[in-house]
């Protein structure tokens, strides 16, 4: 866990983590390392029978071409979704700061993508690009302990990818040590394996929901 405090550390600046945002991540972070510990192979995510009326998607239907995203990764190479044709992807609108809604939906699809690793693709995309570089984002990403991809983009690039995608999000006011909040989106898109939308989850959706979701689409 050294290494995770020491990340921690070093965003606690002026533009960094709020005290809040540290305590979650590093929540996340130890549950994440425990269930390592005991990890086993792909297979169905245990969980409780969820109230499926509760987590009704939108329906795309029919299915609709996914908006384009001329973001970056955190290699700096431009992002196309033909990367991950075949996968299903789970697509977010989300940033590094976000003190709990963020870390909770990618802990989720941290359980999917190791349910399903070679089915099944993450995809989170910030709207803070003042604070969330490239390397940032691949920083941030590695603690949940699965492969996801880190896109972000100049200010233009973001507003433009979270208007194509019907996204909403807004910068909160600015604190006294400089940092902010940012209100956004909560929600997954889900992509089938030719790259269309076909569904979008709410916020808090069981892993075992998506898991379920994904085998419909690459039966």
């Amino acid at each position: 866990m050294s290494n995770v405090r020491a990340w921690l550390a070093a965003r606690r600046s002026p533009a960094g983590l709020t005290v809040l945002s540290a305590l979650v991540l590093l929540a996340v972070a130890v549950a994440l390392s425990l269930s390592r510990l005991g990890a086993a192979a792909p297979g169905p995510v245990p969980s409780p029978t969820p109230d499926r009326a509760a987590y009704a998607p939108r329906v795309y239907n029919p299915p609709e071409a996914a908006p384009s995203l001329s973001l970056v990764d955190s290699s700096g190479n431009r992002f196309t979704m033909a990367r991950l044709a075949g996968r299903v992807v789970l697509l977010n609108f989300g940033y590094t700061n976000c003190p709990d809604v963020c870390p909770t939906t990618l802990a989720i699809n941290r359980d999917v993508v190791l349910a399903r690793p070679d089915r099944v693709a993450s995809v989170f995309v910030t709207v803070d690009p003042e604070r969330d570089t490239p390397a940032s984002l691949a920083s941030y990403l590695t603690y949940f302990g699965a492969p996801m991809t880190g896109l972000s983009g100049t200010a233009a690039e973001t507003a433009a990818a979270a208007s194509a995608w019907g996204v909403f999000y807004q910068k909160g006011p600015v604190n006294q040590g400089g940092g902010y909040a940012m209100s956004h989106t909560a929600g997954t898109f889900v992509l089938d394996t030719a790259g269309r939308l076909r569904f979008f989850y709410p916020y808090g959706t069981p892993a075992v929901l998506f898991v379920e979701t994904i085998d419909e689409l690459t039966r």
